[in-house]
């Protein structure tokens, strides 16, 4: 649709840059007045001199009149903005080119992305799962085929591939099942994807690599941490700007606690695990994860979400304590989850709503 109306990617970007350019800037307001900061990173030389992010790094090592940097605590390069306008206006056939690129066309992550989610769907496939996850593509940045500063990054900190494969598998419980179902790249991987195309934008790259895709991967790390403890998403910031020498100019991501701004401020002691009835398989729910949800039934209507829903394992099974009640996580009066000291969620029994059921047999449809 966009470029029916004659808009393409470098134009768009273009638009969506000066959209946030306030953000990118880190502008400040003074008197009423919005100010660009007096000091800039290389995204933002970039955008001044014209070129690709890539372009500055080599001016920067071969160019002896380019303005000098200087290193923030926060671990970034920042060049004087005065200083490169001049240096721009003095030179002004300095190497401008193109410097952004089509993004990848739809259903397709690009070259090098590509290369990575092969990687992901092997891992998928080999642990017998039926969808390629942000897990699996984790997991593909830490292959041994896997090159480049993310994937050294992540090597840094002393996990081998095989050790967070294994925990991963560990995390939740029992080996899955072989099947013969197709393997599925659910959305939310595509807009992990699309989300590292975005970084490469906005950092003022002319490529799509496995760095921008380890930038998406840490806005969501919480997704992680159970089963890579020893990385956390602030030194994980804190090493991949060192590893780039502060030219890959990225906030540090938010701390994942905030993600939690779903669930209800209130806070209760731990509590004990609720006893859970083995499913009809024999199996315990919690060596069963991830797990799911279905609708109440009503018998002779169609299943509806105003039935409400109840969890399942992920063979399909309700998940029921002892006496056949369903369980839920616990909420406050505005719907929200309330989490406990270590913000875990919290289970409680529910009652089944009148002339409703729980379906007995796992759905795989």
């Amino acid at each position: 649709m966009l470029r029916t109306a004659g808009i393409d990617a470098p134009t768009l970007a273009d638009r969506v840059l000066a959209a946030t350019d306030a953000r990118q800037r880190d502008v400040g307001v003074t008197d009423g007045a919005a100010t660009v900061s007096a000091e800039v990173h290389a995204a933002d030389v970039a955008r001044v001199l014209g070129v690709a992010r890539g372009r500055v790094v080599e001016l920067t090592a071969t160019v002896p009149d380019f303005p000098p940097s200087q290193m923030t605590l926060a671990g970034h390069r920042v060049w004087s903005r005065a200083e490169i306008e001049g240096w721009a206006a003095a030179h002004p056939n300095c190497g401008r080119d193109s410097r952004r690129f089509d993004p990848p066309p739809p259903g397709s992550p690009g070259p090098a992305l590509d290369g990575i989610l092969t990687l992901a769907k092997a891992q998928a496939t080999a642990l017998n799962h039926t969808a390629v996850l942000q897990e699996h593509l984790l997991l593909a940045l830490l292959h041994p085929d896997c090159t480049g500063d993310a994937c050294a990054v992540l090597k840094s900190f002393g996990v081998t591939f095989s050790q967070a494969r294994g925990r991963y598998a560990d995390s939740m419980g029992d080996p899955f099942d072989a099947h013969d179902r197709d393997l599925v790249t659910p959305p939310a991987t595509h807009l992990t994807l699309e989300h590292a195309t975005c970084t490469a934008i906005e950092v003022e790259d002319d490529y799509v690599g496995a760095e921008h895709l380890l930038l998406a991967l840490m806005q969501g790390w919480v997704r992680f941490a159970g089963w890579l403890e020893e990385i956390t998403v602030e030194t994980l910031h804190e090493r991949l700007m060192a590893k780039t020498d502060g030219m890959l100019p990225t906030h540090r991501p938010t701390p994942w606690r905030v993600l939690l701004d779903f669930a209800s401020p209130v806070r209760v002691p731990r509590r004990e695990l609720l006893e859970l009835a083995a499913s009809p398989a024999g199996h315990d729910p919690r060596r069963r994860r991830p797990w799911g949800s279905r609708v109440f039934e009503i018998p002779g209507r169609p299943s509806s979400p105003a039935n409400g829903q109840y969890p399942v394992d992920r063979d399909g099974y309700a998940i029921l304590t002892p006496d056949g009640q369903p369980i839920h996580t616990l909420k406050d009066k505005h719907d929200r989850p309330i989490l406990d000291e270590d913000d875990q969620l919290i289970f409680t029994t529910m009652p089944i709503p009148a002339g409703s059921r729980v379906c007995r047999h796992p759905d795989h449809t």
